[in-house]
């Protein structure tokens, strides 16, 4: 099979980004062509697209403002079976030129489909509501918007969870439920007692990520012999990078580790004892498995996808900072409670993120996606 990906942007360490190399590099081993389009290429982040032409072939577009012929020409030569993006900003585009070129095209979300704007009047208020409150145009309600519309013409959709899919059900959308999937380390390095670190892992967004509540819950855990650390990609909000480098110097229980590579963050929750989530709204956070499959329990502010924290026993969800401390403090009381939630939250993740499992779901996905299409 000829699988083609699109991802405009592979300059950061996003979910999307991450997940589109990790089924890339798969797919090719499994025995399948694999090319990747791009622009905006970090080859130190992801040297797959630059060592390896022969498992991954990128198709690099070199002209900012050509970029879009770049792509129609890439198609028109590769002519893949198939194409699969998870870039929400220019699904519009996408679903044109697939339409227009006879290529299915499968779109994987990214975002919270709950969040976006279905009609004009939502989108409305979103930029009323945001340009108040964060004093800035949400350029992303403008292209959720606009993808929202292509939503009936693509040829497949992927939903991260169940809750996703049911609520495009509810809209007469179809899609298909498929999680993430990472390679997942064999065995624990390190011992569950020997883990002294409560771990933050996001993009320092103050809107989406909130790392700034992740500071205050350390101001107010200082009594306890564990460190906390943090990491993730700095953002253009100057002030608000000032303010939280400012506070972690003057907590001193607290540490920015910087932007941290994949096999970085495995090794930073290898030694946590806790992951927490301060997220505002998320689709499936790949740190959660990430965390899970280390035998990380996570205790989240608001982010719970399909419930699965809650109703499997991974952690906890809290609806407030003072929840998320008590929290921290029961579990640190209560070791044979800990061991039996690493436990669970480990073998959850062997069972329903393997990358090899969820490889299996996507070729047979992409197979039957193609024959529809062709019908």
């Amino acid at each position: 099979m000829r699988i083609m990906f699109v991802q405009k942007r592979m300059d950061s360490r996003g979910g999307s980004e991450i997940q589109s190399i990790k089924l890339a590099k798969k797919f090719s081993q499994r025995g399948h062509q694999i090319f990747f389009w791009s622009h905006n290429v970090d080859f130190e982040i992801y040297p797959e697209l630059k060592a390896s032409p022969q498992i991954i072939k990128l198709l690099k577009s070199h002209s900012n403002s050509k970029w879009l012929f770049s792509l129609i020409n890439e198609i028109k030569i590769i002519k893949p079976d198939i194409v699969y993006t998870r870039d929400t900003r220019r699904l519009f585009v996408y679903t044109i030129i697939c339409r227009l070129l006879s290529v299915p095209l499968i779109y994987n979300i990214n975002h919270d489909v709950k969040a976006m704007p279905y009609n004009l009047s939502q989108l409305n208020n979103i930029i009323y509501r945001d340009s108040r409150a964060y004093g800035f145009f949400p350029m992303w309600a403008v292209f959720g918007y606009f993808a929202t519309k292509c939503y009936p013409y693509l040829s497949k959709m992927v939903s991260q969870t169940n809750s996703q899919r049911e609520f495009l059900n509810s809209k007469k959308i179809d899609s298909i439920t498929i999680y993430n999937g990472h390679e997942l380390p064999s065995s624990l390095t390190n011992l569950r007692s020997e883990r002294r670190i409560i771990a933050w892992v996001g993009s320092l967004k103050k809107e989406i990520k909130r790392p700034h509540l992740f500071l205050l819950i350390s101001k107010n855990c200082r009594h306890l012999e564990f460190g906390f650390k943090y990491c993730g990609n700095l953002t253009d909000n100057k002030s608000y990078i000032e303010y939280l480098m400012k506070t972690t110097k003057i907590l001193g229980n607290v540490e920015y580790l910087g932007e941290l590579s994949v096999s970085e963050v495995g090794d930073l929750l290898e030694k946590s004892y806790i992951m927490i989530n301060t997220s505002k709204v998320e689709s499936f956070p790949n740190t959660f498995i990430e965390a899970w499959s280390r035998g990380v329990p996570v205790i989240s502010l608001s982010v719970d996808p399909d419930n699965i924290i809650s109703e499997e026993g991974l952690g906890f969800k809290e609806s407030n900072i003072t929840g998320i401390i008590d929290k921290i403090e029961y579990l640190l009381r209560n070791a044979d409670q800990y061991n039996d939630i690493s436990k669970k939250a480990r073998n959850f993740a062997i069972k329903n993120f393997d990358l090899d499992i969820i490889a299996d779901k996507y070729i047979s996905t992409f197979i039957k996606t193609i024959k529809d299409y062709e019908s």
